[in-house]
């Protein structure tokens, strides 16, 4: 009975852990998508890379309001560890799509399937988004 437990929990176990992740180093700012950790080589920051897992790889655009950290996830990304300090504060700007378009007040440009969301530029303002 021991072994079957320890079976079924093994197959329980596996797939919740081998699912691709967003990862962002907290010194470098480099994003990555692995099914586990990344390596911790050669960060360009210097010595190691200090990974935090942020989310699961989506088509939510979504960007961080202090630090402009932009990424593509499936629901709201973690709010842990923000570059500029504290937490993360997450816009969902859209989703992933064809429309290219480009905030006239921070320059961010992005791809979506229509309009994106106003609030979140940079400029602590609202973006004015042209649709190129």
């Amino acid at each position: 009975m021991k072994h079957l437990f320890l079976l079924v929990l093994t197959a329980i176990s596996i797939p919740l852990f081998a699912a691709e992740s967003v990862y962002v180093c907290r010194k470098c700012r480099m994003l990555t998508v692995k099914d586990g950790i990344p390596s911790s080589s050669y960060c360009s920051a210097g010595s190691s890379h200090l990974w935090h897992r942020v989310g699961v790889p989506g088509k939510e655009i979504y960007r961080c309001r202090k630090c402009t950290l932009q990424l593509l996830s499936n629901g709201m990304p973690s709010t842990s560890y923000c570059f500029m300090s504290g937490s993360h504060r997450w816009d969902k700007l859209g989703v992933r799509g064809n429309e290219h378009y480009t905030c006239r007040k921070c320059r961010m440009s992005l791809r979506t399937d229509g309009r994106p969301a106003g609030y979140g530029c940079s400029n602590n303002s609202m973006h004015l988004w042209h649709k190129l």
